[in-house]
């Protein structure tokens, strides 16, 4: 097929179009899962421990917390794909 044909062209164009925004609605998910796990965190150290723990020390632990950092692992591999279908 000739790379210069204008209905390739568009239609490679479409199908990379499609790749990028499925990869930046997967990603901004992951962020917005990784937020929520994050603030279920803060509260669990913040209000339900026994602990008297302050507001920042609440919200450094959540954010080192295991579960927050699984998301963290699967936003970085994601944002290697995001960056692949960019260039």
């Amino acid at each position: 097929m000739n790379k210069n044909d204008p209905n390739y062209l568009s239609h490679e164009y479409y199908k990379n179009l499609v790749a990028y925004l499925d990869a930046k609605r997967i990603l901004k998910n992951l962020i917005k899962l990784q937020k929520q796990e994050e603030d279920k965190q803060y509260i669990k150290y913040r209000f339900l421990s026994n602990d008297k723990i302050s507001s920042e020390d609440a919200k450094r632990k959540a954010s080192v917390d295991d579960e927050v950092l699984k998301y963290d692992e699967q936003i970085k591999r994601k944002e290697m794909e995001f960056v692949k279908i960019e260039t």
